[in-house]
């Protein structure tokens, strides 16, 4: 069962798990059509993704949906700022993953 970012989810797409909350607490049941205001609430409780039926077919490479030519003008603009670090690190990759889709949404 995957699962999609909050940014990939649209209106129209059904829960296949609920959404619950850090404590366990059901927010939103299982086999709900989402609407605007679903995804704006999970936005503001601070939802990182969810289970829909069909994730398996939305492309879920972390990049939330960008425009894949933000992304490569955001990885040529971070070339020097990650210049020295070692890429082989799970964690430092992650972090440079993180910095790309940042700069591409914020530029």
């Amino acid at each position: 069962m995957a699962r999609i970012l909050l940014d990939q989810v649209q209106p129209g797409m059904v829960l296949e798990q609920p959404v619950t909350n850090a404590n366990g607490r059901m927010l939103i049941p299982v086999g709900c059509e989402l609407n605007e205001k679903h995804i704006k609430a999970m936005k503001m409780w601070g939802i990182p993704d969810v289970s829909v039926k069909g994730a398996d077919e939305v492309k879920n490479d972390g990049t939330g949906g960008i425009d894949p030519q933000k992304i490569e003008a955001a990885k040529t603009a971070l070339v020097d700022t990650f210049h020295h670090t070692n890429q082989d690190l799970p964690a430092m990759q992650e972090i440079y993953k993180l910095a790309v889709i940042q700069y591409a949404r914020s530029h």
